[in-house]
């Protein structure tokens, strides 16, 4: 019964309210019942957003978090920008100034983020990334590679680079296929061999 009044709350209520709130959003916004954000006018989210239920989005006044079009993440995901200045020595933490040192959060187009990611400042997810379960990311993912663990580490690439050229003139990349190849490089990512 309570999963029924979430979701209608959800919908009819909660989603329409961040719809207005946010610093930017696309259309086909979907924010899974039971979740909360907090600092909302920080988060800019493009077309066809989606998050599972239960979701927890939070940053502070300085930190803005970006999402591109077409993302999905599963349910009881984190994504938390923003940290404490943990240097200071004039007294509490929670009374310390601007840690000067946050990244904010970027995520670009068609991710995938697996049930219960973590997503910390700092994190730099590319186009077409998918990232495991219970995943914490908070460095940079290259373009279409499988990520996972924690903290998270590139599994492989997606597609082998024949896949990969096709793929990229039909979804309109911004990249180009040697720019991912030299980040391929550059980070280490092992390629996906052909299918016998």
């Amino acid at each position: 019964m309570f999963d029924i009044v979430a979701i209608l709350l959800n919908k009819f209520v909660y989603r329409p309210y961040l719809k207005a709130r946010v610093g930017a959003c696309g259309h086909g916004f979907k924010f899974g019942y039971s979740s909360s954000i907090s600092r909302p006018e920080m988060f800019h989210f493009g077309d066809l957003f989606y998050c599972g239920p239960r979701a927890y989005f939070s940053t502070n006044i300085r930190t803005k978090v970006e999402f591109g079009s077409s993302v999905m993440m599963g349910p009881e995901c984190k994504v938390i920008a923003g940290n404490h200045n943990i240097s200071w020595t004039g007294g509490r933490i929670v009374d310390a100034p601007a840690n000067k040192n946050d990244r904010g959060i970027v995520v670009e187009d068609d991710v995938w983020f697996g049930a219960g990611a973590m997503i910390l400042d700092g994190a730099y997810v590319s186009e077409g990334a998918v990232v495991g379960a219970s995943s914490v990311v908070s460095k940079f993912i290259p373009p279409y590679v499988i990520a996972a663990g924690v903290p998270a580490r590139i599994i492989r690439s997606r597609f082998t680079l024949d896949e990969l050229r096709g793929l990229l003139e039909k979804v309109d990349s911004k990249y180009r296929l040697d720019e991912i190849v030299s980040l391929y490089e550059q980070h280490k990512v092992p390629l996906r061999e052909m299918s016998a």
